[in-house]
């Protein structure tokens, strides 16, 4: 079984989702984040948190990320969606670790996401095709892999289609070292696709640097030794004290959770507005009164939740509303006793962890086995612990977030 494995990405989340695979089969798993020294663990995350960053940025940041993880078996966790700096990363892991394939498998079924033909689709689609092409943050301009490897870093790549991948790990092996592209794209659609992948780049080894998407990272376990008989997941905590559900992502899948758990479990709502945030007086009026609405909530036992996803978008305020949600926990935290965040929205997470300065997460494993919402503990710093759900967006049914709430205060008392 290897137990030296990393997994780098540029969204915090993402990365979470693909190392929980390996804790919900008894791995020992920690995300770090900033310049936290990597202790001794079997899995290893990182977030560079670079998905919006220039390509200049991602790739200095995703360097480095790689040269502390020397040693260890290494993957990039990338956007299915094409979002982010996939090329930089791609080049990062060249000028770093000089691997003589790239192989790149970014399908992702759970979210509506495939790859075939080297395109990425969404929902049937291709990428460029879809509002992802005037995205105001990560625009999609283009969604043929190679073509866009090949605009931005120069590399030819191959693409290996579902007839190739359908024959199994020894004859995908077999296409990717026979290549002269050093870049191999590889279209994956159903279960058997990614266990095939995953096996191959197993067989690989270190000649063979992948970057993957969530649906491969639930194979990845099993092609590194880890038994399908073992695994388990997380279990409810033992915990009767309020929740904190803290939601920034705007997906409406995101909304139609939180609605259900509002009006099936009672959970109470409190939304965000985004008019006026850009003074900085006004802030700081309505974070106090925010604090002030959330604090009278949990202060009668209850969980809360509060939320910008019933908000007009706006993208000049994404990264604000992010910081103005953590900023809301962080005080809220100062003065009542919780039990748990429960976060959704990657940069809403990250926010929540850069504002209580945390260097770890003890990732603890997904509420489903494959790709869900997650359970970890901070490690915050002031030296305290808290346990904190993790929901990536687009995924799970209408009650996922009120499932995450039952083993995140499974010993609520009837109210």
């Amino acid at each position: 079984m290897m137990q030296n494995i990393a997994v780098i990405g540029s969204d915090i989340n993402g990365v979470i989702t693909t190392v929980s695979q390996f804790a919900n089969c008894g791995a020992r798993v920690t995300l770090y984040l900033g310049d936290t020294d990597v202790g001794d663990c079997d899995v290893v995350g990182f977030t560079t948190n670079s998905k919006h960053l220039s390509a200049r940025h991602a790739y200095g940041k995703t360097r480095d990320a790689i040269r502390r993880c020397q040693g260890r078996h290494i993957y990039t966790q990338e956007d299915s969606s094409l979002k982010g700096n996939l090329p930089a990363n791609i080049q990062a892991a060249i000028d770093e670790l000089n691997p003589r394939k790239i192989l790149i498998c970014l399908s992702s079924p759970e979210k509506r996401r495939h790859v075939q033909g080297g395109v990425v689709h969404i929902e049937g689609v291709p990428a460029d095709q879809t509002a992802l092409y005037n995205d105001p943050l990560s625009p999609v301009k283009e969604a043929h892999i190679p073509t866009l490897l090949y605009k931005n870093i120069g590399i030819k790549s191959k693409v290996l289609g579902f007839d190739i991948i359908d024959k199994g790990p020894e004859t995908i092996l077999r296409h990717i070292m026979d290549s002269s592209e050093r870049i191999i794209v590889l279209d994956a659609l159903e279960p058997q696709h990614f266990r095939n992948i995953a096996e191959a780049i197993q067989l690989g080894g270190d000649e063979c640097f992948a970057c993957i998407a969530n649906n491969l990272c639930g194979e990845l376990p099993f092609s590194h030794g880890y038994s399908r008989e073992n695994v388990k997941a997380i279990e409810s905590l033992e915990n009767n004290k309020p929740v904190l559900v803290v939601i920034g992502s705007y997906d409406p899948i995101a909304g139609m959770q939180l609605r259900k758990a509002s009006e099936e479990n009672g959970l109470p709502v409190i939304s965000l507005k985004t008019t006026g945030l850009l003074s900085l007086k006004e802030r700081e009026s309505r974070i106090r009164e925010y604090c002030d609405e959330v604090m009278a909530t949990l202060k009668t036992g209850n969980n809360c939740a509060i939320t910008s996803n019933n908000s007009k978008f706006i993208p000049q305020l994404k990264y604000k509303m992010a910081y103005l949600l953590a900023e809301i926990a962080a005080e809220v935290l100062q003065h009542c006793d919780l039990g748990a965040l429960l976060n959704s929205g990657s940069d809403t997470n990250y926010a929540v962890c850069d504002i209580l300065q945390v260097k770890k997460i003890e990732i603890l494993g997904s509420i489903r086995t494959n790709t869900s919402t997650t359970i970890s503990r901070l490690h915050m710093g002031n030296g305290k612990l808290l346990y904190i759900g993790s929901r990536g967006g687009a995924v799970g049914g209408p009650d996922e977030i009120s499932k995450t709430l039952q083993i995140l205060r499974p010993l609520q008392s009837t109210k």
